[in-house]
């Protein structure tokens, strides 16, 4: 009994990895929002710091209010299918945030980013549950602690990478050719998560429900 270390064969099975990657490339793909959108809502809408912030909220604030959600249905039906349509409005909330013009309407703008944040809280629940149910119970906190890194190692690329496309393209090409860009990759990020999530393995694998 007690509590033991994950052995490296059993962290690299092929469904474990792919659980795992893709926690990294979906909070990869929306951290950009954190990055860019709040200078887009005040810069380029020109709204006030309050507006902007209650409106960039949409996106926190749906995860905050799926995520409870998912959960339920996890419990109730099985998390692959929720992993699946969670990317897939996660990827749709960032090509929207893409084509996101100075005469957006707000209520386009409170869409895309809602749909991202409501697609990431449908996804993250799930993905972790078909992570930890790969583990016997003395290797629950390894198994957390993995996907926590996944998550945090794809907020660290995700900075990296928005930022790196946003400094390269802003200087010739200005803030909305950038912001395109950026989250054009972004989304393309997701899509990417969006496809390999269909490539799950079954039971058999060790994580499928």
């Amino acid at each position: 009994t007690g509590w033991h270390l994950i052995p490296l064969r059993e962290a690299l099975r092929p469904a474990v990895l792919l659980a795992n990657g893709l926690a990294l490339l979906a909070n990869l793909a929306q951290f950009a929002i954190w990055l860019l959108v709040p200078y887009y809502l005040v810069n380029v809408l020109g709204l006030s710091a309050i507006a902007g912030g209650l409106l960039f909220m949409l996106t926190p604030l749906g995860t905050a209010l799926a995520a409870p959600l998912s959960g339920w249905a996890t419990d109730r039906f099985g998390g692959r299918l929720l992993v699946t349509l969670g990317l897939a409005a996660e990827s749709i909330g960032l090509l929207l945030i893409s084509r996101l013009e100075a005469q957006s309407t707000l209520a386009a703008v409170g869409v895309s980013l809602a749909l991202v944040g409501l697609g990431l809280g449908i996804f993250q629940v799930p993905n972790m549950s078909l992570v930890m149910a790969s583990f016997p119970a003395s290797q629950q906190g390894g198994a957390g602690g993995m996907i926590l890194m996944s998550r945090t190692l794809g907020v660290l690329a995700g900075v990296s990478l928005a930022s790196a496309i946003f400094g390269a393209l802003s200087g010739s090409l200005g803030f909305l050719p950038a912001f395109h860009a950026a989250f054009l990759v972004s989304g393309a990020v997701s899509l990417l998560a969006l496809f390999l999530s269909l490539l799950r393995p079954d039971r058999r694998g060790g994580v499928s429900k």
